[in-house]
Order: C-alpha cells, then sequence, then structure tokens
C-alpha cells in the first residue's frame, strides 16, 4: 500500500476526504493527517509518505511551502494540492515546484477523488519499477567492493534510489545462505513474524547462494524468531543507512559459523564488529596448481587445493570470497581442459565448506583427464608421459626399453617399473597394442597386403604380425579384415 499524508487546516474537509472513499481498494493507506504545513514537515522527517495530498492555503505553513521545503530536503513524496477558486496562481507554482496534480475542493467528489489516485498509483509504480534496477545496482556494487576487494571501501559515490530518505529509515537485514533451496519473503515473514504492513520498503539481493533481505521501516521492526528456518539464517538489530556496510559484512561473516562447521541451528542476533582484512588472494598456490595441473600431476594438484581449502578454513575466508575463488580455479582448469565455459551457478548451491572442496576436487579429476586425452597425457607422471607421447607418434620406428630410458635419462629398470605402476601395461606391451591399433586403422581403410601393413606400423614380419595381432584381437589380420568389411 502507498502511504498517504493528509494536509488540511479545516477538519470537516479531512474528516470529509478522510471518509469519502476506500483508500485501499485504489492500493492506498491514510497512514497521517496534519493541520498545517509545520505539522506535516515535522511528520515527513520523521517517516515517508509517497503520497501528500495537502490543502495550498493553511495557516502557520501552507501547501506552497510545505512543498518548497520538502523539496530542499530532499523528499521525493508526490505532491496533490487542495485548492479553491480563485488560488490558480499558487496552483501554478506548486506545479512548477514538482506538485503531480492538483484538487478542486468545491468540485471533489469520489470519482475524482478515485481518478487521482488511480494516477498517482500509475505513476507511482511506474516509477518504482524504473528505480528497483537502481537499488538492484546499489546492492551489487557494494557487494562487489566489500567481498572482491582487499579492504572494505568507502562507497559515498553510489546511492539507493532518491524516492525516500534512506538515512532516516530503520533498517533491518537477514542473510540466508541458501544454496540452491529456494527461500521466499513469506517464508521471512513466517520464520520471522514479521508484519508486512509496517514494512516500509522491502529490496532482495542473491548472488552465490546466499540471500540478503533488507526491511526499511519508520519505525523499529519487532523480530521475533520461530523455529529453525529450513536455510541457515542470521539477522541484525534495528540499524540505520550509514551502517549497511558493517552490518552486511558482519552477518556474512557470522554464517562461516555454520559454512566451517558442522552447527545445524543458527538463526540469531549479530551485532556489528569491525570486519577487517581478509586473507590474501593465494597467488602462489594458484600458479602452482595451474603449473602441476599443465604436468598432469593429479596428487600434486589435489594436494594443493586441499591446502588452499584449509588455510582459507584457517584464516576464515568469508564466504563469498571462497566462492569467488572457486570459480576462479574451476575457470581456469575448464579452460586448460578446453571444457568450455562452465557454469559458475554451481557454485552457488554450497552451504559447506568441505562440500565445496569435495566438489572442487571431483572436477579437478574430470577436468584433468579431459586435458590429458587432449594434450596426449596418459598418466601423471611427466616423464612416462614423455615416453607415451614419442610411441604414439614413432609406433613405426625400433622402440626398445633401452632406447626409452635414454630417450628420458633415466634408469631402464627405474623405466619398466615406472611404466606399469603408471599405466597398467609393460612398454613393449603399450607399444605392440599401439601398432595393433594402427594396423587395424590400415585394415579397414586401404586394401594393402597385410605383410605390408605390418611393416608400416613397425611389425619386422607376417609371423610376428600375425602373431601380436591375433594376441590383442583373437583373429588374424586377414580375418578381422574379412569380418569388417561383410
Amino acid at each position: 500500500m502507498w502511504k498517504v499524508l493528509l494536509v488540511e487546516d479545516e477538519i470537516f474537509v479531512r474528516e470529509s476526504i478522510r471518509e469519502t472513499i476506500q483508500w485501499n481498494l485504489c492500493g492506498f493507506e491514510l497512514a497521517a493527517e496534519a493541520g498545517n504545513g509545520l505539522e506535516a514537515l515535522n511528520l515527513m522527517k520523521k517517516r515517508h509518505f509517497d503520497l501528500v495530498i495537502a490543502d495550498i492555503m493553511m495557516p502557520t505553513m501552507d501547501g506552497l511551502e510545505l512543498l518548497k521545503q520538502a523539496r530542499a530536503l530532499g523528499m521525493a513524496s508526490r505532491f496533490v494540492m487542495l485548492t479553491c477558486m480563485g488560488e490558480f496562481d499558487y496552483v501554478r507554482q506548486a506545479l512548477e515546484y514538482g506538485a503531480s496534480n492538483y484538487i478542486l475542493k468545491l468540485s471533489m467528489n469520489v470519482q475524482s477523488l478515485r481518478d487521482i489516485l488511480d494516477k498517482m498509483n500509475g505513476e507511482l509504480s511506474a516509477e518504482r519499477r524504473k528505480l528497483a534496477g537502481q537499488a538492484d545496482w546499489y546492492y551489487a556494487a557494494v557487494w562487489e567492493r566489500l567481498f572482491q576487494a582487499e579492504l572494505m571501501p568507502e562507497v559515498a559515490d553510489m546511492a539507493l534510489p532518491a524516492y525516500r530518505n534512506w538515512a532516516s529509515l530503520h533498517l533491518r537485514m537477514f542473510v540466508a545462505l541458501h544454496g540452491d533451496t529456494p527461500y521466499s519473503i513469506g517464508e521471512l515473514c513466517e520464520n520471522f513474524v514479521l508484519e508486512r504492513e509496517r514494512i516500509s520498503e522491502m529490496h532482495v539481493f542473491s548472488h552465490l547462494g546466499i540471500m540478503t533481505f533488507f526491511c526499511w521501516s519508520d519505525q523499529e521492526l519487532a523480530v521475533i524468531p520461530q523455529e529453525s528456518a529450513a536455510v541457515p539464517m542470521v539477522y541484525s538489530p534495528s540499524t540505520r543507512m550509514n551502517e549497511l556496510q558493517e552490518v552486511w559484512i558482519s552477518l556474512i561473516r557470522a554464517l562461516e559459523f555454520y559454512w566451517y562447521e558442522d552447527n545445524e541451528g543458527l538463526s540469531k542476533t549479530v551485532h556489528c564488529s569491525s570486519p577487517g582484512q581478509t586473507a590474501a588472494y593465494f597467488l602462489h598456490g594458484e600458479m602452482e596448481l595451474v603449473r602441476q595441473f599443465e604436468q598432469g600431476q593429479l596428487d600434486v594438484c589435489i594436494r594443493w587445493i586441499k591446502r588452499m581449502w584449509e588455510q582459507m578454513k584457517t584464516e576464515s575466508w568469508p564466504i563469498p570470497k571462497v566462492k569467488h575463488m572457486a570459480v576462479q580455479l574451476r575457470r581456469e582448469m575448464a579452460r586448460l581442459a578446453q571444457a568450455g565455459d562452465p557454469d559458475d551457478r554451481q557454485v552457488d548451491g554450497f552451504v559447506r565448506h568441505r562440500q565445496l572442496e569435495a566438489w572442487m576436487l571431483d572436477q579437478l579429476k574430470l577436468d584433468l583427464e579431459l586435458y590429458m586425452r587432449h594434450t596426449k597425457m596418459w598418466s601423471d607422471h611427466p616423464e612416462i608421459n614423455k615416453i607415451i607421447d614419442y610411441i604414439n607418434q614413432h609406433y613405426a620406428q625400433n622402440i626398445t626399453l633401452r632406447f626409452m630410458a635414454q630417450y628420458v635419462a633415466l634408469d631402464e629398470n627405474y623405466v619398466s617399473s615406472l611404466f606399469k605402476k603408471k599405466t597398467g601395461e609393460s612398454l613393449i606391451h603399450y607399444v605392440q597394442r599401439t601398432r595393433v591399433e594402427q594396423a587395424k586403422a590400415l585394415l579397414l581403410e586401404t586394401e594393402s597386403p597385410v605383410s605390408d601393413i605390418g611393416l608400416r606400423v613397425g611389425f619386422e614380419n607376417d609371423n610376428y604380425f600375425i602373431k601380436i595381432f591375433r594376441r590383442f584381437m583373437d583373429v588374424t589380420p586377414s580375418q578381422y579384415r574379412k569380418s569388417a568389411n561383410q
């Protein structure tokens, strides 16, 4: 409901306007009345009114002076002026100062008042829709600076839409670590017995699975927590606009109690404390993780991620910074693996530090496996990968264990045991299997004699080629070609 302030010095006129129409059916609530402009101005300094209906001619302070002073104080309430015949010069001045419309008292009736209210309702609704994006931008900008900058910034260059005097309002903030569990305004009001009609304005900002409700009210908003909410939640005491940043970061820091530990119930009041500096990004850790990833070192990468996640917990990183780090690492791993752009929203759903770590380790394994396929890296050992890459490119040449040991400058017996450990097969077996796979393709794609194909893939004679081929395929090369062509 839009809140209306009626300002009229003649009591019978006030009563007539008050009783003439059912305000709620037009989307309005007659929230307060005043007998002159000074009384009205004092009320407006304490509370916000969306619409002021004011008589132009009143004692002490008239409607025109009320309008001027309200505008000088930055109040954005809409004004509709009540006037009599012969006061049109004042009406003109009122319109110049931003009055939205006027009503002739002598001809005022139910329909004319309803028409004015319908018009104001439409204008207020359109204005609110237009300015809603500005509020979203403000909260997003504050979030960005709070949780993606090294220090908590000043935001003097940002502001909420000027249709309210935000500094004069009380503010209650509720923060839910909802992950991928839906959580609504209705559930919030039910969980904390909030009186919706006492909330002048509510803004909702959601990012990274953390939802913040900003409840603005003319008077301090009572909170009665009920049974634990479906999601971890914290809320602030009544505060003011100038404390918004400090309170917000304190609330989100309070959720770390749930994020880093195993505590189920967490609906409580959190009083403001200095947020301080969060830990610096692990630049060395990121660089080392990427380097080990490029070398196919799965075990080392796992250790680095576990070390980073443990350090985040030790230093009590704010949840948004942990999730930003996860998104950043996930993007880099997907880029290296040529896996396309990952869905950053997957990170939003996590409400526990250890769960996000487990997911990151799973993604690491998948991305590294894909990376190794793209780069012909078939083990987590760089020298074994180097041997495999050589075999894949030079399978037709004379390849021996001794030659490959010399190629990677390692002991021959060590290479033999290491290759078997990392691949599950001996080096010679891998060479033979690679040659058979190449021979299969040539048997199907060409009409070359079997003897020629054997020589092309590295077998010294027909008999040896047929023997090894049968060992892998259970048929001779000729039988394989014949069965494939049938």
